[in-house]
């Protein structure tokens, strides 16, 4: 049976209410320190932990993107003393070229910003691609689950071939469960 967004959204909210059950967080800060930039991007707030250890990692520009409003939410209120993350609500591949509206460096972007459910990544590498800046940093998490259902069977190759055309200078690795594509 397919599930349409706005049901997935409804259970989702759901399952938030009740269980109160925030996803797991799984970018650990060894690797995000070896790809710091000034601004760090990502896909996916959840709770607001990407954020967090954003923060925690010295960068100066922080910038988030979540699609559930709970989510948001609570994300905005743990993130609340923190002046440096502007949050977005909304779909990601939608909010990144606001997002890089005043970006004119290199950046971290970290994509998780996908379910079981929705898997954006193709159409956020396609506007990360449509910035004037073309040697981002590109970390996409749980790359085990792509070229499966889970994620729109989008395989890893697909996403190198994709990132190859933002710039064919870019080069891969792939670190706990994360694919690096750095210059």
């Amino acid at each position: 049976m397919l599930v349409n967004a706005q049901q997935l959204s409804l259970k989702e909210r759901v399952d938030i209410k009740k269980n109160k059950q925030i996803m797991s967080w799984t970018l650990p800060s060894h690797i995000l320190m070896r790809y710091k930039t000034k601004s760090f991007i990502e896909t996916g707030t959840n709770a607001g932990q990407g954020c967090q250890l954003a923060v925690n990692c010295g960068f100066e520009d922080i910038r988030s993107v979540e699609l559930i409003p709970e989510l948001y939410e609570l994300a905005k209120t743990n993130l609340a003393s923190a002046p440096n993350i502007k949050l977005y609500l909304g779909k990601s591949e939608e909010c990144i070229p606001t997002m890089l509206e005043d970006i004119n460096h290199q950046c971290t972007f970290w994509l998780d910003g996908h379910s079981k459910y929705n898997c954006p990544v193709m159409r956020e590498l396609e506007a990360i691609k449509n910035h004037s800046i073309k040697n981002h940093l590109i970390l996409i998490d749980d790359v085990r689950e792509f070229g499966t259902p889970i994620h729109e069977n989008i395989t890893v190759e697909e996403m190198q071939n994709f990132i190859l055309t933002i710039n064919p200078e870019y080069k891969f690795t792939i670190e706990d469960n994360i694919l690096i594509a750095s210059i």
